[in-house]
């Protein structure tokens, strides 16, 4: 019994000095030093044409690069101005100033990542050499930008009119009450205008073919000025009868649109003269009016 015990109190002791199994975690930080992001070459729709009456879309683009890797790059946004008529920081205006303050970002990979800025540039734009500028902002909100300061827009020449002119009934021999015809300038650039008008077909030498008979209203029997209520005779002046033998309004001068959403516009005023004879019924003819620079 003795040697039994002997032996258990030897156990017990060796387990008393067994080295413990477990282990302590010991944390460690670092904080890595932020790099501001740059933007590569700026590369742009060149040259723009614009679209008469309405927008055009211009892209500005560029490769942004941050060393911190690509997802640091949190936001893109552009500028597109001319830099005549305004700078960097002016108000955006149709005529000269344009924001985009949320560009796209995709195919980032490693440490870049594309930005896409896109513009919708009114007919209005000043036909010019512009600047865009992308800016790009990383989490830390450091950021970096590039210029492209050779974006063309060309020059528009362009006009709409009044889909009609509508003189009301008229005796023989007599002239008709005068009619407005309104001009909107839907390009960028000052316009005149060029002026004929043709019967039935370019060149027939008629203003309107009538339904009566073979009757026709000569093209010299159709008049205009550029202000109400000139005398037929004295006063008005007719227009070419054909694409080729037009008359152009030199005087005619109608500015670009220069205020947002506020048309460009000029009236010409309109008269015929009912022949004395041989005409008669319903009578409907063409009136050409075609922008040219001014």
């Amino acid at each position: 019994m003795r040697k039994i015990l002997a032996i258990f109190a030897v156990l017990m002791a060796m387990s008393v000095i067994l080295p413990s199994a477990l282990g302590d975690s010991v944390s460690s930080s670092l904080t890595v030093t932020n790099a501001a992001p740059t933007v590569g070459t700026v590369t742009a729709t060149d040259p723009v044409t614009l679209t008469e009456g309405t927008t055009t879309v211009v892209w500005c683009n560029a490769t942004v690069t941050d060393d911190n890797g690509y997802a640091d790059v949190s936001s893109a946004s552009a500028k597109l101005w001319e830099p005549v008529g305004t700078t960097e920081a002016g108000a955006d205006d149709y005529n000269n100033h344009y924001t985009n303050s949320s560009c796209s970002l995709s195919g980032g990979t490693g440490t870049t990542v594309n930005a896409a800025c896109k513009f919708s540039v009114h007919y209005s734009a000043t036909p010019a050499e512009w600047t865009c500028k992308i800016t790009a902002t990383d989490g830390s909100a450091a950021t970096g930008s590039a210029n492209n300061t050779a974006v063309t827009i060309n020059s528009l020449i362009a006009l709409s009119t009044d889909s009609s002119i509508t003189f009301p009934e008229t005796a023989l021999g007599a002239i008709a009450t005068e009619q407005t015809l309104q001009v909107n300038n839907t390009g960028n650039s000052q316009i005149d205008t060029q002026l004929y008008t043709y019967g039935a077909t370019d060149g027939d030498g008629y203003s309107m073919i009538c339904t009566i008979g073979g009757s026709e209203i000569p093209y010299t029997n159709l008049k205009y000025n550029l202000t109400a209520a000139q005398d037929f005779t004295a006063n008005m002046s007719a227009i070419g009868n054909s694409s080729t033998t037009y008359t152009t309004e030199t005087a005619f001068n109608l500015a670009a649109e220069t205020t947002d959403n506020v048309a460009s516009t000029k009236d010409i005023y309109w008269k015929i003269q009912v022949p004395s004879t041989d005409v008669g019924g319903s009578c409907t003819g063409y009136l050409v009016v075609t922008a040219v620079a001014g």
